[in-house]
């Protein structure tokens, strides 16, 4: 696969086709970086692995950062150091972190170099690969566990919650009636900016409200405007440049037409004469908020899982520390193990950090 990485301005790098010529190319450009880095990420995978023994013992925890401490004590601490610093500390040139790193994470956040750490080492996951797509698209994970699961599901829009008497009522609306059933757990498994829903008591709420990144991704029938010749994938290198990334869309239901696929923060302008896409190949565009805005303010980050202690839980509590579909589901699995545990009594597998991860001092991914 051809990678081009490009500044908004001009191409700053082209990697050929022929893999040993890309390697080439990457070495005279970045050094020894490139492989220093999937050592790094493969060991930053190596540690967060760990989550997945303890989720199969029934571990829980109570807040992000107690769950990312019991994989590694090297963890936490990347919450609340920008990946710009963390790179630089760990020895990774200049050059290769504004470039080749930067792409990675606009491609995958749409925000640069002073997202955490954390969250930045996720997006460099896909620096190593193999990487997996759901085939049929990704909502087919969320329809085949509501089927395995032999849920009720009922279609409303969730307008409050109010708890009371160790119960929780919810009041919902489904197209001309309102809905009001009480329930015993409460799960919210779905992003909350601030007034979504509104929850008493109310300073529960106050801690679930975050801001989130706005994504538009717009498919066109024509390649983009950036050469002769386009790369199959181009990452955007600055803040400056009106795409995050532009590549081939690789359709997961088996389309054969070949059309482009640009991620931007906003509606990119075909009028103009310069624009990257040809006026008449816009085939359509979709926006959504689609991962938290990144800030280093770790106190912003570490919303608890059970937000009132009892039973109104929080999946995407998570989210603070990195926004992916395997994120969610780690989140909601620890929601279900923290309300089990406190069900059965089990407290010793609740924020157990010595059960698992790295034990001793933090140590250097």
């Amino acid at each position: 696969m051809r990678l081009w990485l490009h500044n908004g301005r001009s191409k700053v790098f082209e990697a050929s086709e022929t893999k040993f010529i890309a390697v080439l190319q990457l070495l005279w450009r970045y050094g020894w970086g490139p492989f220093k880095m999937d050592q790094w990420v493969q060991g930053f995978l190596r540690k967060f692995e760990a989550i997945y023994t303890l989720q199969e013992e029934s571990k829980a925890f109570t807040s992000p950062r107690r769950l990312l401490e019991a994989c590694d004590r090297a963890f936490p601490p990347m919450l609340s150091e920008t990946l710009r610093e963390r790179l630089e500390s760990d020895g990774f040139g200049q050059q290769m972190v504004e470039e080749l790193v930067e792409g990675m994470v606009r491609i995958n956040y749409g925000q640069g170099l002073d997202v955490g750490a954390f969250v930045g080492a996720v997006a460099l996951c896909g620096f190593v690969g193999p990487l997996w797509a759901v085939k049929g698209g990704n909502h087919l994970l969320a329809e085949k566990l509501l089927k395995s699961a032999s849920a009720k599901l009922i279609h409303a829009k969730v307008q409050e919650i109010r708890a009371a008497d160790d119960r929780y009522s919810i009041r919902a609306h489904s197209r001309d009636k309102e809905l009001l059933e009480d329930y015993d757990l409460v799960f919210l498994a779905a992003i909350q900016t601030p007034g979504d829903i509104q929850i008493t008591p109310a300073d529960k709420a106050s801690q679930i409200g975050r801001s989130y990144q706005r994504v538009f991704a717009s498919f066109y029938s024509s390649p983009p405007r950036l050469g002769k010749d386009p790369a199959p994938v181009i990452l955007s290198t600055s803040q400056e440049a009106e795409f995050n990334s532009v590549g081939e869309y690789d359709s997961t239901t088996g389309d054969d037409f070949v059309l482009w696929k640009a991620f931007s923060k906003a509606p990119l302008d075909l009028e103009k004469p310069d624009a990257l896409f040809p006026k008449d190949s816009h085939c359509e565009t979709f926006a959504w908020w689609a991962y938290p805005v990144y800030e280093t303010d770790e106190r912003k980050r570490d919303i608890p899982f059970c937000l009132d202690g009892r039973g109104l839980f929080y999946c995407n509590a998570i989210e603070g520390t990195a926004s992916a579909m395997e994120m969610a589901v780690i989140g909601a699995k620890n929601c279900v193990l923290l309300a089990s545990n406190r069900l059965k009594g089990r407290t010793a597998d609740i924020d157990s950090i010595d059960s698992g991860g790295a034990k001793g001092p933090r140590s250097k991914l």
